[in-house]
């Protein structure tokens, strides 16, 4: 175990005020469980990290991701500065304590009053306290099958669906089909849109969503790799 940090910049990106920066290092204070699963256990505090659990879960197909992992942390601690509502925060998570441009994630959160209460259900958003103490940013409800919460992953979760029908529609029947039944009978994420066209020889799909108004997602079986996602018209 390499250790793990955590940043959160104010504003979007990596260049805004730093509001906080703890880390933990690699060493005996990370406990292993069973399978790919570690616990930090200090006892007092560290950096300002109370607890800090680390474990391996099933990738999520909308990515067609080879490993994810979960992640939970709880800093807290004086000296942190004021938060503003009003701004957005980019949090960023390395699993390296020691290497500052190692990012395995980095994540925007608007302000919870700049997003509507119906894209929340995607987006997520920041929150912080009355008295500015503190900041809870949390990503949209995470939805099965797909086990996502942002638009944009559930059009990739959607359009690999439509791209395993598609495969078994040309094993059953030698070539790719147009909105045939077997694709139909796909669940639809609400406020998505999609079309598939087929060949003999290969297929194209396109998705979008009304949660991230001009992006959309293409599969195309001819291309590597062949799912893409962009801003362009629908």
């Amino acid at each position: 175990m390499t250790g793990l940090r955590l940043v959160v910049h104010e504003g979007s990106g990596s260049t805004g005020r730093v509001l906080a920066d703890v880390a933990l290092a690699p060493g005996a204070s990370w406990v292993a469980g069973p399978g790919a699963r570690w616990r930090y256990d200090a006892g007092p505090l560290a950096d300002g990290i109370r607890r800090a659990t680390l474990r391996e879960v099933a990738p999520l197909p909308a990515y067609q991701a080879r490993r994810a992992y979960a992640v939970a942390i709880d800093a807290r601690g004086p000296g942190v500065p004021v938060a503003l509502d009003g701004e957005p925060h980019t949090v960023s998570l390395l699993l390296d304590a020691a290497a500052p441009t190692a990012r395995c994630a980095d994540q925007t959160f608007e302000p919870a009053y700049a997003v509507p209460a119906w894209r929340r259900r995607w987006d997520g958003a920041c929150r912080t306290r009355i008295d500015g103490t503190g900041l809870r940013c949390r990503s949209g409800s995470v939805r099965y099958p797909c086990r996502v919460s942002l638009a944009v992953d559930e059009l990739r979760c959607l359009l690999a669906a439509v791209a395993r029908a598609e495969e078994a529609h040309h094993v059953a029947y030698g070539a790719y089909c147009s909105m045939c039944t077997g694709l139909l009978d796909i669940p639809q994420p609400p406020f998505t849109t999609w079309i598939a066209v087929g060949t003999t020889a290969s297929f194209s799909a396109a998705a979008a969503h009304s949660a991230a108004p001009g992006l959309v997602c293409r599969w195309e079986s001819a291309r590597v790799p062949a799912l893409s996602c962009g801003a362009e018209p629908w």
